[in-house]
């Protein structure tokens, strides 16, 4: 193990000519066991950067390296065994620690309550971090309680029937990392519940992230747009997109036999829906918008699982043809009117 300064001076010259070019931080933390600790106790602050200086070569500006983001993790995580807990903003600024707060949001998308559980990720199996692991609440972020407490809420009679491979779907919806997955496991369900869905979604262009189809009389489709978001999802920033998207397709698919069309949004939660931002696409459009939260959507999968023939595509076009939120309560009312008239018992809650 290296133990001087010198010594890792020498294997940071030894590495860069083994490669062939100046090594990244992450190519020299993979080389060396325990390297963070060792240069920070060899080169104090901001080490990684004194290190580069030291052996003649120029550190990237902050915004052009994203490997620099250990750096800040490791600030953070001295900071956190200073105080015994997670730090506020002013106590990072008060500090003069470089980038601020804010150049951390704007440069690596990390918003300031996300950093304990951003740390943990980095730290873990780390035995010099252990310390500071222990100091951190298994539930530090308020969204990740916010999602266990929806899933408390589903009961354990729709739990039973939700399929496994989309049973983590609520937690998705609250995970900003995990969109792409998020927007697979919607779709997925949706074909679950009947439709033939064609999957589009990222990298491909300005489109939703899926078509659900339905081909029985009257055939009609449903734009899917799925929205991860750890906070909720506020209407009326992507509302242009939307318009978009519906002018993209709504003339192929009355082409393909689909007379009706509808536009839904799939998400953790809803914290804002202007009433006048959802008329006012509708009136542009011709098509209404609703939101679903992605609890409500498994509670509607479940039903139709455990009880298949109450279950009717066309009639799940009448959650879907007023815009605004669908609500626990339409649903429920959705498939109690279904079960009396199908002689079934009621629906799950």
């Amino acid at each position: 193990m290296l133990n001087e300064k010198s010594d890792i001076i020498t294997h940071y010259n030894q590495l860069k000519n083994q490669l062939g070019h100046r090594p990244s931080s992450t190519e020299f933390y993979k080389s060396l066991t325990n390297a963070k600790r060792l240069l920070a106790n060899s080169f104090g602050s901001e080490a990684w950067n004194k290190l580069v200086i030291e052996c003649g070569d120029l550190p990237k500006e902050f915004s052009k390296d994203k490997s620099d983001l250990e750096e800040i993790l490791i600030k953070y995580g001295n900071l956190f065994r200073e105080l015994k807990k997670h730090p506020v903003e002013a106590e990072w600024a008060y500090r003069k620690y470089t980038p601020t707060v804010s150049g951390i949001i704007q440069s690596h998308k990390i918003k300031w309550s996300e950093m304990p559980q951003k740390f943990k990720d980095f730290a873990y199996g780390q035995i010099e971090w252990q310390d500071v692991i222990d100091l951190i609440p298994n539930k530090n972020i308020n969204t990740a309680a916010e999602s266990s407490t929806y899933n408390e809420k589903l009961s354990v009679q729709i739990k039973n029937f939700i399929p496994p491979i989309i049973q983590d779907l609520i937690d998705l919806s609250y995970n900003d990392n995990k969109s792409l997955e998020f927007e697979r496991k919607v779709n997925t369900s949706f074909e679950m519940l009947g439709f033939e869905v064609k999957h589009l979604g990222q990298g491909t262009g300005r489109k939703p992230d899926g078509i659900a189809l339905s081909k029985a009389n009257p055939r009609y489709a449903i734009l899917i747009d799925s929205k991860s978001r750890s906070e909720g999802y506020k209407f009326g920033t992507d509302d242009r997109a939307f318009v978009e998207y519906i002018r993209t397709y709504v003339n192929r698919l009355k082409n393909d036999g689909y007379d009706k069309l509808y536009f839904l949004v799939v998400s953790s939660k809803f914290t804002s829906i202007p009433e006048s931002s959802v008329k006012r696409l509708a009136l542009e459009t011709h098509v209404p918008i609703t939101f679903l939260t992605s609890r409500l959507l498994l509670k509607i999968l479940a039903n139709k699982i455990e009880k298949p023939r109450l279950f009717d595509l066309d009639k799940f076009r009448n959650l879907l043809i007023e815009s605004g939120e669908i609500s626990e309560k339409i649903i429920d009312k959705f498939f109690t009117d279904m079960a009396k008239n199908n002689n079934y018992n009621t629906p799950l809650n």
